[in-house]
């Protein structure tokens, strides 16, 4: 759902002739849910950059620079790849394989497994708890919703059912359609890091399946840093990886 336009001209990069032709600005009132973004994404999938342009993302106002761009830097999950689209599928296949929804309640599980989901994942995200430790409490939280009673189940038999949820959303991963048109024009002018809250694994797992791995320099991630975003050192620590530098860079 971070889709771009095209902004001013890079002065190292030359003049030319801007094209809007493939890209489209967005409006600033349009809807602002995941779905709603992703499906505003860019329409053409074969979208050749002019050398001039460097590219900013709907919903944040143009940017310019008046030095090289040498980094850009992306998020994973709802930017690149379709989390909430890979979690919808495999909640309704684990969920439907168990017995335990029907096309009338599916839905509604899907969205209440979205909501324990991002009231866990901050415990995570703020080193109080380990990343398989906020799935076991986003079970403990959920089950009874369907009729399981886990308030005495074992941390292994918690691992070992969702585990069967995991086989189905990484099946499910699958990047936006616009992610490999901008990545690949951007690569040609810039490194392409991505900086992630996410688990290290599971984030390098996921560039590599959805085929977006030839494009990105630069895996980083809240488990590998030891800190996560939108605390400033998860972005100084680029400077220790490979030559990035954070004040040579676009974000989103």
């Amino acid at each position: 759902h971070r889709h771009y336009r095209r902004v001013r001209t890079i002065p190292h990069l030359g003049s030319a002739r801007r094209n809007s032709s493939n890209l489209q600005p967005q409006r600033a009132d349009a809807a602002t849910s995941p779905s709603a973004r992703a499906a505003r994404c860019v329409r053409s999938r074969s979208v050749e950059p002019p050398a001039v342009d460097v590219w900013s993302f709907c919903n944040h106002r143009p940017v310019s620079t008046s030095s090289p761009v040498r980094l850009v830097l992306f998020d994973v999950d709802g930017t690149l790849v379709d989390h909430d689209g890979a979690a919808a599928a495999a909640v309704q296949q684990w969920l439907m394989a168990m017995g335990r929804a029907d096309a009338g309640t599916i839905a509604g599980l899907v969205s209440e497994w979205d909501e324990i989901a991002e009231r866990h994942f901050p415990a995570y995200r703020a080193g109080l708890t380990t990343f398989q430790g906020q799935r076991r409490l986003r079970l403990r939280e959920f089950l009874p919703r369907v009729g399981i009673d886990a308030s005495t189940w074992s941390d292994r038999r918690l691992d070992d059912l969702f585990s069967t949820y995991l086989v189905a959303y990484e099946a499910a991963w699958r990047s936006f359609p616009y992610a490999e048109p901008c990545l690949g024009a951007l690569r040609r002018v810039a490194q392409i890091a991505v900086l992630s809250n996410g688990n290290q694994e599971q984030q390098e797992e996921k560039i590599s399946r959805t085929g977006l791995g030839r494009y990105i320099d630069i895996v980083l991630t809240s488990d590998k840093l030891g800190v996560a975003k939108p605390d400033p050192r998860a972005f100084t620590g680029l400077r220790s990886t490979r030559g990035a530098r954070p004040r040579g860079g676009l974000r989103r």
